[in-house]
């Protein structure tokens, strides 16, 4: 039964991705937003574009910070409103798609993290994004996301994944089109009937990635009037070596108190950051 990107696998997906250290995803990129630390975080807005489950969006707003969250799928929406009540946050949750999308109100900071800029299939679908993102960030603001490197998805489109859970399992296979540049995943999730029974069902999802390169994100991310402050190797104060699987960038608003060059520096991290994985 074919379905639709992250429909019957979002309620699976925390499940499956129980490994990922979203606390040291979210201080990773805090850190990099560099916001105004004499202010109260209550005083600042965060759009978590992308936000899926609402991992890291009820991190922040345990925090103290607004939080807006933007995602395609309804379903991963379905599951961030119950973990928000869950955790006694507010989370103001929008089904967007990330090419389009607007806000009421402009935002201090953006995170778009685990890969999702890579789910963008072409430049046009890239750039796009950092117009809408550059349209409600605040002059000064700062939008930190990652992506897959080209090494990363040529990786993954060569191997086979396989994992399961209580009541659910998955076989992921890819595959790597280098002119393209596009990881096409076949996920087979197999879904237990019901409590107790030892039947499943058998669904499918195909996603699709493309791995941009660095030029591409440069000059979609200048054309849309945003500078480009930091590139760094996963989870780390370095620039990215060459065979590095994941890339953060941190893109910048021109326009605030301060200008580029002269504001303020994001603290080195501490040890074991590195141990945060991103989904897939």
């Amino acid at each position: 039964m074919r379905e639709e990107q992250y429909g019957v696998l979002a309620a699976h997906y925390d499940a499956l991705m129980a490994h990922v250290d979203y606390e040291a995803w979210a201080e990773y990129a805090l850190e990099r937003l560099a916001l105004d630390s004499k202010a109260a975080a209550g005083t600042h807005t965060l759009l978590d574009l992308g936000c899926g489950t609402g991992s890291v969006a009820v991190l922040l707003a345990r925090k103290g910070y607004r939080v807006i969250g933007v995602d395609g799928s309804a379903a991963m929406l379905a599951v961030a409103r119950r973990k928000a009540e869950e955790a006694g946050v507010h989370l103001e949750l929008f089904q967007h798609d990330l090419t389009t999308f607007q806000l009421s109100v402009p935002v201090d900071g953006v995170l778009c993290l685990c890969d999702t800029l890579n789910y963008l299939t072409s430049p046009d679908a890239l750039a796009a994004a950092f117009r809408q993102i550059a349209a409600v960030l605040k002059p000064g603001g700062r939008c930190v996301f990652d992506v897959h490197s080209p090494e990363r998805l040529r990786e993954i489109g060569e191997t086979v994944f396989a994992d399961e859970v209580e009541d659910a399992a998955y076989i992921w296979q890819s595959d790597f089109d280098e002119v393209s540049r596009i990881c096409t995943m076949y996920i087979a999730l197999f879904v237990r009937e019901r409590a107790g029974s030892d039947l499943y069902r058998r669904y499918e999802e195909v996603h699709r990635e493309r791995a941009h390169t660095h030029e591409e994100i440069a000059r979609a991310a200048g054309q849309a009037g945003l500078v480009l402050v930091g590139r760094y190797g996963a989870f780390s104060d370095a620039p990215p070596g060459a065979d590095e699987e994941r890339i953060f960038y941190v893109a910048e608003k021109p326009g605030g108190p301060l200008a580029s060059g002269e504001r303020r520096r994001a603290p080195s991290l501490g040890k074991g950051t590195g141990k945060a994985t991103g989904g897939s």
